[in-house]
């Protein structure tokens, strides 16, 4: 399996696993859904500019970040060249400005570390912490 590939299946995985946790009726776990549709998208954007790498037309490598706002900028502005027309007329249509906008309130919702002392925030991969007990 290509690395696209493995993106977007682990992609898949994670919405699974995302609509699993919202199904379900004790919504003390909806938070997990919340941080599985982040990690979804985050991971099919990824697959997107790995598939660009694969064929050429990028050569932007994914590294260990959890945030996709610099993938999602590459993408919207691919060089509208003769072999990438096709590509870059569905990345914008793909990737339209209120889709932007969703993309940016999931990446609010990334799990980042706290300061020294202070818990995580809820509705991350932390929602056991309840800030005013610590």
């Amino acid at each position: 399996m290509n690395e696209s590939l493995a993106w977007l299946s682990q992609a898949l995985s994670d919405r699974s696993a995302a609509d699993g946790f919202i199904g379900d009726t004790d919504s003390t776990r909806w938070c997990h859904a919340v941080a599985k549709y982040q990690q979804t998208v985050e991971k099919a954007i990824k697959a997107i500019v790995v598939a660009l790498r694969e064929v050429g037309v990028r050569t932007k490598s994914i590294g260990y970040t959890h945030p996709i706002e610099p993938f999602v900028s590459i993408l919207v502005r691919l060089p509208r060249a003769a072999g990438t027309r096709d590509i870059t007329s569905h990345l914008s249509r793909l990737l339209d400005e209120s889709t932007r906008a969703s993309i940016n309130s999931l990446e609010v919702l990334i799990p980042r570390q706290p300061p020294p002392g202070q818990p995580h925030h809820k509705n991350t991969e932390y929602p056991f912490q309840d800030s005013q007990n610590q």
